[in-house]
C-alpha cells in the first residue's frame, strides 16, 4: 500500500496474527457504523477484512491488547441483537424493535447510545492512527477507499439577514480556515449528537454541542427563507434553540455584547473508561462551557418588545487557560476537559486524593460539584480523642471531624471490621473511610467494647492503643534488665542468668496482675523459674515473727518486690494464713515437681492432690503452700476446686487445654486464681485455637471470643502464613509470652548435629505400599464435591494417610501375621550396632507404639537390653531410672508418653523413626537429651523412607511454617489440607532423595 498507516498487529490466544482496521459500513437498522475489523495482508500488499472484532475471542490479560479489547467491547454493544436486549424488556427480533412503533424510544434513547459508541470508536481509531476504510470494494480494502479521520473538530457559522418581508439564513461549515462544501454529492451525515460527517475521503466530527439536524437543510440548499408571517413562530421554536450552538452573524437584528465575570467549576465524574476525575467547566452567568469547547463566542436569542435580540458573550480565553495551568501545577493530568491523577483512577482512590486537594483547590478559586445522590464529604478527616484510664479499662471518646461535620468514631465500627469504605451519614452524604484507618483501627473494634458513643479497651490491650497512635496514659512497667537483678533479692541462688530474667518477668506480671505464659524451650528450667516465684510469694508466710524480723532488717528486700507498705503500718498485720497455689500437670510430671520443690524450695509445704486417697478438705484447710494435681483429677474435682480462691493457678504443659471445648479446658477456665501462669514448650501443637485456649485461661478476653479469634486470626493465618494478622496477633500476645530457645540462652550447651538417613523399602514392603496408595488415589479422584470443608476431607482420609505412614515404617504394623521385612529397620539396626559398640546411649522415638513393639522384638533377638516407655507403662520413674542409672543403652519411647517431662541427658544419640506432622513434636523429642546438664554433643538421626509419603511430609512441613521463632509453631496439618495437597502426597517422587540428604 502506498499510503503510510499504523500497521497495528495483534495476536489471538490461538497465535493467529491480524492487522487492526476500521470500516465505515451501512447497516440495516442502525445506519452507518464505524466498526473495527481484523484484517490480513494479501500477496499484493493489500488489506482484506476477515473478521468483525466482536466475533473473535479476545481473552487476554496482555496490556498491549487493551486497545483491541476496548474496541471489541464497544463494537459488541452495537450489534442489533445486543441493542434489543439492552433496551427492550420483550424478546423481539431486530426488525420488530427498529420498526416505527418504537420510534420515540429509538429517537430518545437508542440512537443517542449508538452515536455515543460511534464517537468513542472514532476517538480510539483516530488517537492510535488506525487505518479506516469505506466498504466500496468489500472485503478488499484499497488505498483509494482509505478515509482520513480528522482530529480537529469542525465548526459552524450562522448568518441572518432580516428584510421587510422575510428573513434569510444560511449556514457555513469550517475545518479551521477551510470551508466545507455542504452540498457536495459525496457528503453523508452519519450521526446527530455528537455529529459525525463524511466529506469526500474524510470523516469529520463537529463541535460537541452541535446537533446534526442543523446541517440537514443545507445539504441540498445554500439558504433558507423565512417569511415574515411565520418568522416569530420559527424563531421561537427553532432559531432560539440553535442560537447557542454556532457563531452567529446577523443583519437587521440588535446584537448586544455582554460582559460576565467567569467562575471555574470542577465536576466529579467518570470518563468513558470508568476512571474517576474532574471535568473543568467555566460558567459565565447561565452560560456554561467545558474547558475544551472551541467556541470562543456564545450567542443567545431573546424576544423583546422591540422584536428579536441577540446577546453575544465573548469568553475570556486567557483567564480560562490560567485556570487550566493551576490544575496542572498541583499534579493533575489532562485529556480534553477531563483532569485526572496518575495511579488514582479508581473511584475510591481518586476521592481519597481529592480530599487532600480539597482545600488547595478551594483556595485556588475552584468550586467542586458532585451529584446530590452520590455526594462525598471532602477534606482531610481528623479524630478528636478524650481518654480516661482506670485500673482495668481505658474509656475512649472519639469524634470524627471532617469538613465541619462531627460524628462518633464508633459509628464506623461495622464498616472498619467488614472492610466497607463508604459510610452513609444521616443527611445522605457519604464519608469515605481512609484506607489507612482499616489497618490502624481495625483491632480496636475487634477487641474493644462499644458502650454508647464510647469505646472501652481493656488495660492489657495497651499495645492496641499504641499501634493506633492513641498512646496510653499509664506506660507499662519496663521489664527488668539482667544488669539490675543484683539489686533485688531472689530466693533461689542456683538460677542461671536467663532464669533470673524469667523470674523477674513473672514477678512483673504478678505485680500488674496479668496472666503469663512461660514458653521457654524444653530443658531450660521453666519449673525452676515458677518455683522461685512461688517461694518468693510464700516467704512472708513462714512465721509471723520471721516476717516481722525480715521487714525490720531488710527495707529493700524481697517483700517489697510485691507489696507497697505504709511506713507506719504494723508489719505483723499483713501476715495471715496463705492461700495455697494450685499446680496442674500431666500425671507423669508429679514426681518431677515434687523433686524440684525439695531441691529448690524445701521450706514450702506440698500436698499431692492425686490418687484415690486425696482429701480436698485437708488440702485446702491444712497448712500447705502448694497443691500438686493432675489434669484428670482437676477435671473430676473442678466444681469444688473452683469454689476456692487460690493465690496462683499454674498449668504445666498447658497445651493440655488446647481444645477449648474439651472438659479439661472448661474445668480450667472456671478455676479461681488471683495469679495465673501457664508453662509449655509448644503453645501451639495443632491449631491456632490451642493458643487461644491458653490465653483465655491466662487473660480472658485478650483475644476475643473463639469465633472472633477464628475470623480475624486463625482463618487468615491458615490461608496465608505471611498475613498481616500474624504480626498483629504476635503484637497482642507478646507482652504476655516469654519464649527463649536453647540457642539463645544456654550458650554452654554442646551442639546438636542433625542427619537424615534415607532408607529404601523391601520388595514386599514396596508392593504393600503401592497397593494402599493406589486405593487412596482412586478414592480421592472420585471425590468431586469441592464444597466439602477441608477439615472434613482431611479427616475422611486420615486413616488412609496413617496406613501409608505405617507401611513406610514396617509392613508388620498392618500385617503382623506375615513374615515381613522393613528397609528402614535394616538401616536402623546397622546404625544402632555402631553406636552401641562405642558405648553410647540412644533414645528411639516413634509415634507408633506397635512399631516400637516390633523393634523391641528385634532387640531381644540381638540380646540388646532396653527400656521402653509408652502410655501403658506403669511405674514410669522406675523405667526412667533403669535407663539413667542402669546398664540399658537403648530407650524406646512413644511420642505421647515421653515427649514431655523427661530429663534424659545421659543419652547423646536420638533416633526419630518417623516424621511427625508437627515439627515441634520432633523438637520436643530431641529436647529430652539436648537440655541443661548435657555435657556431650548430641547427634540426631531422622530415618526417612525413600519415595514415600514421609518425604512429602518433610516438604509440606517446610511449606506450612507459620511463625518462625515464636510461640506459634504451625497451623494444623490436617485441617488446612486441600484435595489437591492430598493428591500431591500420593504423586510418585521423581527427584532423587539423596539431593535432600544434607538438609
Amino acid at each position: 500500500m502506498k499510503t503510510e498507516v499504523n500497521r497495528y498487529t495483534f495476536k489471538l490466544p490461538t497465535d493467529e496474527a491480524f492487522f487492526l482496521v476500521g470500516v465505515l459500513k451501512p447497516t440495516q437498522f442502525t445506519g452507518h457504523l464505524l466498526l473495527p475489523y481484523a484484517a490480513v495482508e494479501s500477496e499484493k500488499g493489500l488489506f482484506e477484512a476477515v473478521h468483525l472484532l466482536p466475533t473473535l475471542n479476545i481473552d487476554s490479560n496482555d496490556p498491549a491488547l487493551q486497545l483491541v479489547k476496548d474496541l471489541h467491547n464497544l463494537a459488541q454493544t452495537l450489534d442489533a441483537n445486543n441493542l434489543v436486549k439492552r433496551f427492550s424488556k420483550k424478546q423481539l427480533a431486530p426488525k420488530e424493535f427498529f420498526s416505527g412503533e418504537n420510534q420515540k424510544v429509538l429517537d430518545r434513547v437508542v440512537f443517542p447510545f449508538i452515536w455515543k459508541q460511534f464517537s468513542e470508536i472514532f476517538r480510539l481509531l483516530s488517537m492510535h492512527h488506525i487505518p479506516v476504510f469505506d466498504q466500496r470494494f468489500w472485503p478488499k480494502l484499497y488505498d483509494e477507499n482509505l478515509l482520513v479521520l480528522k482530529k480537529q473538530e469542525a465548526t459552524t457559522r450562522l448568518y441572518f439577514d432580516k428584510g421587510e418581508n422575510q428573513t434569510t439564513y444560511r449556514l457555513e461549515a469550517w475545518m479551521g480556515t477551510t470551508q466545507i462544501r455542504l452540498q457536495d454529492a459525496s457528503n453523508q451525515l452519519l450521526t446527530n449528537l455528537p455529529c459525525h460527517f463524511k466529506y469526500k475521503n474524510s470523516l469529520i466530527r463537529f463541535e460537541s454541542n452541535l446537533n446534526g439536524q442543523l446541517l440537514k437543510p443545507f445539504l441540498s440548499k445554500d439558504e433558507i427563507v423565512i417569511p415574515s408571517r411565520i418568522e416569530k413562530d420559527y424563531f421561537e421554536k427553532f432559531i432560539r434553540r440553535i442560537a447557542g450552538t454556532s457563531n452567529i452573524e446577523a443583519q437587521g437584528f440588535t446584537i448586544n455584547d455582554i460582559q460576565v465575570k467567569p467562575s471555574a467549576h470542577l465536576m466529579l465524574e467518570q470518563s468513558w473508561d470508568n476512571s474517576t476525575g474532574l471535568t473543568l467547566r467555566f460558567e459565565y452567568g447561565e452560560k456554561k462551557f467545558n474547558c475544551d469547547d472551541p467556541k470562543a463566542v456564545a450567542t443567545t436569542l431573546l424576544m423583546t418588545d422591540a422584536g428579536f435580540e441577540f446577546q453575544r458573550l465573548k469568553r475570556d480565553l486567557n483567564w480560562e487557560m490560567l485556570q487550566v495551568e493551576k490544575l496542572l501545577s498541583v499534579g493533575f493530568k489532562r485529556v480534553g476537559s477531563f483532569f485526572f491523577i496518575d495511579g488514582q483512577s479508581s473511584r475510591f482512590s481518586f476521592i481519597s486524593k481529592l480530599s487532600e486537594f480539597d482545600q488547595t483547590l478551594t483556595d485556588l478559586g475552584f468550586t467542586i460539584h458532585q451529584h446530590p445522590d452520590d455526594f462525598f464529604l471532602l477534606g482531610q478527616p481528623r479524630l478528636d480523642i478524650t481518654k480516661v484510664a482506670d485500673k482495668d479499662w481505658f474509656d475512649l471518646t472519639i469524634q470524627v471531624v471532617v469538613n465541619g461535620l462531627t460524628f462518633p468514631f464508633v459509628w464506623l465500627r461495622d464498616h472498619l471490621l467488614n472492610g466497607e469504605r463508604i459510610y452513609l451519614l444521616k443527611d445522605g452524604s457519604k464519608f469515605l473511610i481512609p484506607e489507612a484507618w482499616f489497618e490502624r483501627y481495625h483491632d480496636l473494634f475487634v477487641h474493644g467494647k462499644q458502650n454508647g458513643k464510647q469505646l472501652k479497651i481493656k488495660s492489657f490491650h495497651k499495645t492496641l492503643l499504641d499501634n493506633a497512635g492513641f498512646g496510653s496514659d499509664e506506660q507499662p512497667e519496663d521489664d527488668f534488665k539482667l544488669s539490675e537483678t543484683s539489686q533485688l533479692v531472689i530466693p533461689n541462688k542456683l538460677l542461671r542468668p536467663y532464669q533470673e530474667y524469667g523470674f523477674f518477668w513473672l514477678r512483673r506480671h504478678y505485680h500488674v496482675q496479668t496472666g503469663a505464659l512461660l514458653a521457654d524451650d524444653m530443658g531450660l528450667g521453666k519449673t525452676i523459674q515458677v518455683i522461685s516465684l512461688l517461694d518468693a510469694h510464700f516467704e512472708r508466710y513462714r512465721t509471723t515473727g520471721d516476717a516481722i524480723q525480715k521487714k525490720k532488717q531488710r527495707s529493700g528486700g524481697q517483700l517489697q518486690l510485691f507489696e507497697e507498705q505504709s511506713p507506719d503500718q504494723d508489719p505483723a498485720a499483713e501476715v495471715e494464713k496463705p492461700r495455697p497455689a494450685l499446680v496442674v500437670m500431666p500425671t507423669s510430671l508429679i514426681h518431677n515437681w515434687k523433686e524440684e520443690f525439695k531441691r529448690f524450695a524445701p521450706l514450702l509445704r506440698i500436698y499431692e492432690f492425686t490418687g484415690n486417697n486425696r482429701n480436698l478438705q485437708l488440702a485446702l484447710g491444712g497448712d500447705f503452700h502448694v497443691l500438686l494435681t493432675t489434669y484428670g483429677v482437676m477435671r473430676i474435682e473442678s466444681y469444688d476446686l473452683s469454689q476456692y480462691p487460690f493465690s496462683f493457678v499454674v498449668l504445666d504443659e498447658s497445651q493440655q487445654i488446647k481444645n477449648p471445648a474439651s472438659k479439661t479446658a472448661q474445668a480450667v477456665f472456671i478455676l479461681n486464681g488471683k495469679h495465673r501462669i501457664a508453662m509449655t514448650g509448644t503453645p501451639v501443637e495443632n491449631h491456632l485455637s490451642d493458643l487461644w485456649s491458653q490465653m483465655n485461661f491466662l487473660n480472658p478476653g485478650l483475644l476475643g471470643d473463639l469465633s472472633v479469634f477464628n475470623k480475624y486470626y486463625s482463618v487468615p493465618i491458615s490461608r496465608d502464613a505471611q498475613s498481616k494478622q500474624r504480626e498483629k496477633l504476635l503484637r497482642i500476645i507478646s507482652p504476655f509470652v516469654l519464649r527463649r530457645t536453647k540457642h539463645q540462652v544456654a550458650k554452654e550447651l554442646p551442639p546438636v548435629t542433625e542427619n537424615y538417613v534415607f532408607c529404601g523399602m523391601s520388595e514386599m514392603q514396596r508392593q504393600r505400599y503401592e497397593e494402599e496408595k493406589s486405593r487412596m488415589r482412586i478414592a480421592l479422584m472420585d471425590e468431586v464435591d469441592e464444597n466439602v470443608r477441608r477439615s472434613e476431607v482431611a479427616v475422611r482420609y486420615l486413616t488412609a494417610l496413617m496406613k501409608l505412614r505405617q507401611l513406610a515404617n514396617h509392613p508388620g504394623i498392618l500385617f503382623p501375621d506375615e513374615n515381613s521385612e522393613s528397609g528402614k529397620f535394616a538401616e536402623l539396626l546397622q546404625h544402632l550396632e555402631t553406636i552401641l559398640d562405642e558405648n553410647h546411649k540412644v533414645l528411639i522415638f516413634s509415634s507408633f507404639v506397635s512399631l516400637l513393639a516390633i523393634l523391641a522384638g528385634e532387640l531381644e533377638k540381638l540380646n540388646v537390653s532396653y527400656a521402653m516407655l509408652t502410655g501403658e507403662t506403669q511405674h514410669r520413674e522406675d523405667v526412667v531410672k533403669s535407663f539413667k542409672n542402669g546398664n540399658k543403652h537403648v530407650f524406646l519411647i512413644s511420642l505421647k508418653a515421653g515427649g514431655v517431662g523427661l530429663n534424659l541427658a545421659e543419652a547423646d544419640y536420638v533416633f526419630v523413626l518417623d516424621p511427625w506432622w508437627n515439627p515441634a513434636a520432633e523438637a520436643q523429642a530431641i529436647g529430652r537429651s539436648h537440655r541443661i546438664g548435657q555435657q556431650r554433643s548430641v547427634f540426631v538421626y531422622r530415618f526417612i523412607t525413600r519415595n514415600s509419603i514421609e518425604e512429602k511430609i518433610m516438604k509440606l512441613q517446610a511449606e506450612k511454617k507459620i511463625l518462625a521463632e515464636s510461640t506459634i509453631v504451625e497451623e494444623s496439618f490436617y485441617s488446612s489440607m486441600s484435595r489437591e495437597q492430598l493428591l500431591g502426597l500420593l504423586q510418585d517422587e521423581t527427584e532423587s532423595p539423596e539431593q535432600d540428604a544434607e538438609m
